[in-house]
């Protein structure tokens, strides 16, 4: 008895093998592209806040009150479109001594316990916006370097720093 076997045809093969390809195609696109295209918006996000804060000088502040165990300091936004102004929340400062840091957080609106606003009777925060200087009274122990950090109304705390300065042996 003679059996015949039969395959598929070398067509239908090749036709199977372009769907798979495609249909892995296809999966592969739908979760790699929104991994990139999330990635790159957060890599970017903070591109626009480079030096956003700074510490301004000109008023005297940037000390240290030994009395009072608080740094003044002055902070200054510079000027931008109101677009990315809108999209500050806050700022962190961070105290730094003898290579280890402690972070404070400064958000708009919101009642800080360690931190107060220079003659304002107010307890809420008022970040400044752009073009604008504000300072404030942080309470923390002494400190040689202060950096200061854009917090952006994402959440997301910009990794390079806006600005930074030297406070040892400067007393108010």
């Amino acid at each position: 008895m003679i059996t015949k076997k039969r395959g598929i045809s070398s067509v239908i093969a090749t036709v199977l093998l372009v769907l798979l390809t495609i249909a892995t195609a296809g999966i592969l696109a739908g979760i790699l592209v929104p991994l990139v295209r999330d990635n790159i918006n957060k890599s970017t996000e903070c591109m626009d806040y480079t030096e956003y804060f700074s510490f301004d000088e000109d008023f005297g502040y940037n000390c240290y009150n030994m009395t009072n165990a608080s740094y003044s300091v002055s902070v200054s936004a510079k000027t931008v479109e109101k677009e990315i102004e809108e999209l500050v929340k806050g700022f962190e400062l961070r105290f730094i001594q003898k290579g280890e840091s402690d972070i404070v957080s400064v958000r708009d609106g919101e009642d800080v316990g360690n931190v107060s606003m220079i003659n304002l009777g107010e307890t809420k925060i008022d970040v400044p916006g752009a073009g604008e200087t504000k300072t404030f009274v942080v309470k923390h122990d002494a400190a040689s370097k202060i950096e200061i950090y854009v917090t952006l109304a994402s959440g997301r705390i910009c990794e390079e720093k806006s600005d930074s300065i030297n406070v040892l042996g400067a007393y108010c």
